[in-house]
């Protein structure tokens, strides 16, 4: 499933695969309800919060990809978070964003002209 969603000076698709039916029969138990660039340390992170839908505690793997304007991804980072208990939010901060050419870590002005498009995964008890 793809869903546009508003991310602070940047362009973010959603992409989210794993996990089967929920009880409310959608297909998948997390909602991404924001997701904003993060200075700390001077380098940048996304940092947000989820909500878990389901009955049951979820973990979910996010994987956030940076893209330039002809679809090359250029820089990522990732998040994971442990049992996020039934029906609640939950607050995350990935790691910092890393550029795939250099493997130096990159500011917020670095990324902040480029797309974002988060490939997310869970894992239900």
């Amino acid at each position: 499933m793809r869903i546009a969603f508003a991310l602070t000076a940047l362009a973010l698709t959603l992409v989210s695969c794993g996990g089967s039916s929920d009880d409310d029969g959608d297909n998948f138990p997390f909602i991404l309800e924001s997701a904003d660039l993060v200075a700390d340390d001077e380098f940048c992170h996304v940092s947000g919060t989820v909500f878990n839908r389901r009955n049951h505690s979820c973990s979910l793997a996010m994987d956030f990809f940076f893209s330039d304007g002809f679809g090359t991804i250029v820089a990522d980072a990732v998040e994971f978070i442990d049992g996020v208990p039934r029906k609640t939010r939950s607050a995350y901060n990935s790691t910092a964003i890393e550029s795939r050419e250099t493997g130096e870590f990159l500011t917020c002005d670095e990324v902040a002209g480029l797309d974002l498009d988060v490939d997310l995964s869970s894992d239900c008890d």
